[in-house]
């Protein structure tokens, strides 16, 4: 009987042996499981869904999310990217959707499980009234210069009164637009008319206007093209100077611009002064003086500012062309703007007022930005803030405010070293339970500058009448190129040369400088140092260190380089400068290993890089070095199948009539979890083999023992 427990006990420790060299060369661990949020977390029509996402990796595997974006139950869109959030424009979303976000990560190996979040878009706080705009016609035909009305029914289709604003814009400054009236209301199922004024430009050619139509929580939206053709009969004259403005909003007690499109119509070059009439609002142009060439046009700037009182507002602007032996010219415009109320977007109860400037932060800084929350009623609220964008936030969850209160609060910003340069743009919710208000915060990510300076070695024994290379690197881990020139700070009597003197090193770039020091015959033995000078604005100093010793006392002879007559070649001019000192290699496997091989002579010089593993394998690659400078080998190296594991010793050397440069490195062959000539993808079927037959044999065991127990009984009896 005991026999048989100790059998099992055997299988299963063998089984164990199999899954822990399995784990040794392939184990993985997946990523958590991701938590999911939507915001805003109660949205409505107008708000675009922000789905975010964070896993980690046990093992700091790069992680991938898979976003599953379902919109009333149906999958919407799928999204696979590194990126922690993932955005749903709002063109897409309407009151009543149930949206979820379902997100699980992947570590390049193993998936996570599934976690989610849903939101419901529900109605505007303030209620939505249904409205229909009609256009009678989709294209009008016009002649250059000319005006038209045409009229757009609005229909109240509610049982209350409907209040409409009334908004349009063309798809070129040369079209002007606008409504006789931008703001109407409806009686509950009532139909009206409004006229929509046309001016077409004296460009032949097809343009459009869209119209807007909004109440306070649905807006409706429409095209009518217009096709300006070639003049038929009589048309107006737009010989001489042409002036056309376009029509703007501006808010009350706010400034604006309107761009004015200046043409000079003549065959002759004009010197045009433009001047403003007007005694509705202050108006001036940024630039009263401009000079045109034949038939050459420009857009100047006309700077306007809106007083306290709302409404259309037109007033006189006018150019008169002035040239040399020709008549002048004389132009005059009417320019029409709206003054309107500007209110928050939704602040009819809370209302948010940002910073207006955009706000520099630095990489890597975390930065509180002041703004205002303000109480909009006579009674106390309670408001939640959230924020979304692309770069790292927080606030305050909840604030309670005072009647008419308004108080200060502060979101907390911080740019990781992986964010893009430049603007960002954070949306800001205030929510109460009577209203709502967003803004979006302007932040500037600046440029990262980053630079790390690294030499290798920075101690070397040389012999008089030789040389001697140091490696250094320049690695610049910012956002911007940097421009470095190097120098030496040396008085010790050797010469110093670099194998670049100036160079620039691109964002997320490491370059490479050798730095050759020569050292005289006369040069006496002892010990000396030189500071190598690194600028780009900023200045770093590394310090090298060398020990001369006399000419033979190292068993090398090599010439000095560089100052020896042409048609001498030194002995060893070639050094081995950077090199893998250990690798690890699984039998069967091919690496490839690269060899970094300076020249020093002022001639290019074909040379071979062997490596050997003692007793094992032996590779080649023929190469040819440039004179005076560095070049990068890439030499394959494969192990055979049958070579035990274990750490063997390898020589990496460099041939070119003799032996150049030899350096020592270490190989840590490793062994495989699947036998020779079984494809490493085959290993789960093996192991699956495995316990089967394990399974099988020790069910066997059970049922041996069993027997053999049940009869041992029965003789006992007996």
């Amino acid at each position: 009987m005991k026999k048989y427990y100790i059998l099992a006990l055997t299988i299963v420790l063998l089984l164990n042996s199999v899954f822990a060299s399995t784990c040794a060369y392939g184990c993985n661990t997946p990523p958590t499981t991701p938590s999911v949020q939507i915001v805003p977390a109660q949205p409505d029509e107008k708000d675009e869904l922000y789905c975010y996402a964070q896993s980690t990796d046990a093992e700091g595997d790069p992680i991938t999310y898979i976003y599953k974006w379902y919109k009333n139950g149906v999958l919407f869109r799928t999204y696979t990217t590194r990126s922690t959030y993932t955005v749903i424009s709002s063109a897409y979303t309407k009151v009543g959707d149930k949206w979820k976000c379902k997100v699980r990560a992947y570590d390049g190996k193993e998936y996570s499980d599934y976690s989610y979040d849903s939101v419901t878009i529900r109605e505007s706080l303030y209620g939505c009234d249904t409205f229909n705009m009609e256009v009678p016609v989709s294209t009008l035909t016009v002649n250059p210069g000319e005006e038209k009305t045409v009229s757009i029914l609005l229909r109240n289709e509610k049982p209350e009164t409907n209040c409409i604003t009334l908004s349009a814009s063309t798809s070129d400054p040369k079209i002007d637009a606008w409504f006789a009236s931008t703001s109407v209301c409806i009686e509950p199922k009532e139909t009206k008319y409004v006229q929509l004024h046309i001016r077409a430009p004296y460009t032949v050619g097809k343009y459009y206007i869209k119209l807007k139509a909004r109440n306070s929580c649905i807006t409706r939206y429409d095209k009518l093209y217009v096709n300006v053709k070639k003049c038929v009969g009589r048309c107006p004259s737009y010989k001489g100077i042409f002036l056309e403005a376009e029509k703007i909003d501006v808010c009350k007690n706010n400034a604006g611009y309107v761009s004015v499109l200046l043409r000079n119509n003549t065959s002759k070059c004009l010197t045009v002064k433009l001047g403003v009439n007007s005694n509705t609002l202050a108006a001036s142009f940024e630039d009263d003086t401009v000079q045109l060439c034949s038939y050459e046009q420009t857009h100047v700037n006309l700077k306007v500012f809106a007083g306290n009182v709302s409404g259309k507002k037109c007033f006189n602007i006018y150019a008169y062309g002035i040239c040399t032996n020709c008549e002048n010219y004389y132009a005059t415009e009417t320019v029409c703007v709206n003054v309107k109320e500007c209110r928050p977007e939704y602040g009819t109860s809370v209302a948010l007022i940002l910073p207006e400037q955009c706000i520099d932060i630095k990489k890597n800084e975390t930065k509180n930005i002041q703004f205002k929350v303000k109480n909009l009623l006579c009674e106390v609220q309670k408001v939640r803030l959230e924020t979304a964008g692309n770069i790292s936030t927080n606030t305050e969850d909840r604030i309670t405010l005072m009647p008419e209160e308004e108080r200060d609060s502060y979101i907390k910003v911080f740019a990781g070293e992986n964010v893009r340069p430049g603007k960002h743009y954070i949306k800001v919710y205030a929510i109460s339970e009577k209203g709502r208000d967003k803004k979006e915060l302007c932040v500037n990510v600046l440029p990262l500058r980053k630079v790390r300076i690294e030499l290798s070695d920075p101690s070397k024994v040389i012999e008089q009448c030789s040389f001697s290379v140091y490696t250094m690197k320049i690695i610049n881990e910012g956002d911007v190129t940097e421009k470095f020139c190097l120098s030496a700070g040396n008085s010790s009597g050797a010469k110093i040369t670099f194998s670049e003197k100036c160079l620039e090193v691109s964002p997320k770039e490491t370059k490479e400088v050798f730095i050759t020091v020569n050292v005289p015959k006369e040069m006496s033995p002892g010990s000396y140092s030189a500071d190598i000078i690194i600028e780009d604005g900023n200045v770093w100093k590394k310090t090298i260190y060398f020990e001369v010793v006399e000419e033979g006392a190292l068993g090398v002879e090599t010439p000095q380089p560089g100052e020896v007559p042409e048609e001498y070649i030194p002995v060893r001019p070639l050094r081995i400068l950077s090199y893998p000192e250990a690798v690890t290699i699984q039998r069967g496997e091919a690496r490839t290993l690269n060899v970094v091989v300076y020249n020093v002579s002022p001639e290019p010089i074909e040379a071979d890089v062997v490596i050997e593993i003692e007793g094992i394998t032996k590779v080649t690659k023929t190469f040819v070095a440039q004179p005076n400078e560095a070049t990068e080998v890439a030499i394959e190296l494969e192990v055979p199948y049958e070579v035990k594991e274990g750490k063997y010793k390898a020589y990496i050397q460099i041939i070119s009539r003799v032996v150049q440069d030899v350096k020592e490195m270490e190989i840590d062959i490793k062994g495989v979890t699947f036998p020779v000539g079984l494809a490493p993808g085959a290993s789960a079927i093996l192991i699956a083999v495995i316990l089967l037959i394990a399974f099988v044999i020790i069910l066997l065991i059970i049922k041996k023992a069993i027997e053999s127990n049940h009869g041992g009984v029965l003789l006992k009896r007996r």
